[in-house]
């Protein structure tokens, strides 16, 4: 068989939870074609990963690359480092939804994290849509302190049922468009300030 790449050699981990095995992996277009032993030598790349693993992609499940990956999309620290994926919108904060006038409550709130990032109004179907392509996948969380924030800015006090409704609406329009969850940050305002 021909393949467009071939890696041979390697200790291949597959993250079944065997132990690792020397065998080869053969690529084609953007799919493993085969994995064996000594899948020959037909190939438009070969690689000799002697010596080293060969692994799916790692998953990092907490970053707050939402804040870097619009400014280096290329993701180089992760990349070398196997990630694929990241999860992000952790601890509480995620850059949207950022609800009419509230641009500049959300700025000030992320400002010390992120001093580069613009903000604007926008829905979290918005953000989605206009995160940048990265050179690792991205999946998104709904800050808990994010929607607090903008329907009850900084307010040491539980949520009336109306802002309750409105902060669950806002959770609600996050996960249709995307999100993968809800990210909470108990230990910092204003989410510490829930019950």
């Amino acid at each position: 068989m021909h393949f467009d790449v071939l890696i041979k050699n390697g200790l291949v981990i597959d993250g079944a939870g065997t132990a690792g095995a020397r065998l080869d992996v053969g690529i084609n277009g953007n799919r493993i074609a085969a994995v064996g032993h000594d899948l020959g030598t037909m190939a438009f790349k070969t690689i000799d990963a002697a010596g080293l693993a060969v692994t799916p992609g790692f998953i990092d499940i907490k970053t707050h690359s939402d804040f870097t990956l619009p400014i280096n999309p290329k993701a180089e620290s992760k990349v070398r480092q196997g990630v694929t994926t990241e999860i992000i919108g952790h601890c509480g904060f995620s850059v949207a939804p950022c609800l009419p006038g509230k641009v500049q409550l959300l700025k000030d709130y992320l400002n010390p994290s992120a001093p580069w990032l613009p903000f604007r109004e926008r829905s979290f179907s918005e953000y989605l849509d206009t995160f940048p392509a990265a050179a690792v996948n991205a999946g998104m969380l709904v800050g808990h302190n994010t929607l607090r924030l903008m329907v009850m800015g900084m307010n040491d006090r539980a949520p009336s049922s109306a802002e309750m409704k409105e902060m669950i609406a806002l959770l609600e329009e996050g996960l249709d468009a995307g999100a993968l969850g809800m990210a909470s940050g108990l230990g910092t305002t204003p989410g510490s300030y829930a019950a």
